[in-house]
């Protein structure tokens, strides 16, 4: 026979500032800082609608990021929570982003002038993936004559997870 039990027990939050310069890749040097992989992957979705991350971070970049952190009884980390801000200063330019809920419960990140990090397409749909083919005019690969392509297409590994560069669904 089995049984099972609730035990229920208190959590603390606390918010968690952490800071750095890129040397390698926000993912390395975030994680360097102190800053758990799921806030970092947050960080590089709230950013990616601004940022190609493929082509424009450079070493000396610098990042900066508010989040809650849970903690037990025993003043353990045991779970992360939202980012409140985030900034990331890329070629001497800093962005800078706000979460913000609305009173029926919906969230979003904002700028300092109270526009939506959301744009309407990302700059990179895809972590870790190179442009195999631009916007504009190219030699097509099946038809093998010039011909207008109207898309930009990324090379990444089998597997690789996409995301919806605008408002839609991945299939």
């Amino acid at each position: 026979n089995y049984t099972s039990e609730e035990v229920q027990k208190p959590l603390t939050t606390a918010s968690v500032r952490a800071n750095g310069t890129i040397n390698s890749s926000l993912f390395v040097d975030g994680a360097d800082a102190g800053i758990p992989a799921q806030i970092i992957v947050e960080m590089i979705h709230m950013f990616s609608y601004s940022v190609d991350f493929q082509r424009e971070i450079q070493p000396g970049d610098a990042f900066e990021v508010y989040f809650d952190r849970k903690y037990d009884e025993n003043g353990q980390p045991v779970k992360e929570g939202n980012i409140a801000y985030a900034s990331l200063t890329i070629n001497g330019k800093t962005l800078k982003l706000w979460r913000f809920q609305s009173k029926d419960g919906g969230w979003d990140y904002f700028d300092e002038k109270g526009n939506s990090m959301k744009k309407f397409l990302m700059r990179t749909p895809i972590d870790g993936a190179r442009i195999s083919s631009g916007f504009g005019m190219r030699m097509h690969p099946i038809l093998g004559y010039t011909k207008f392509h109207e898309g930009v297409d990324f090379a990444a590994p089998k597997g690789t997870p996409i995301y919806a560069a605008g408002d839609g669904v991945i299939k």
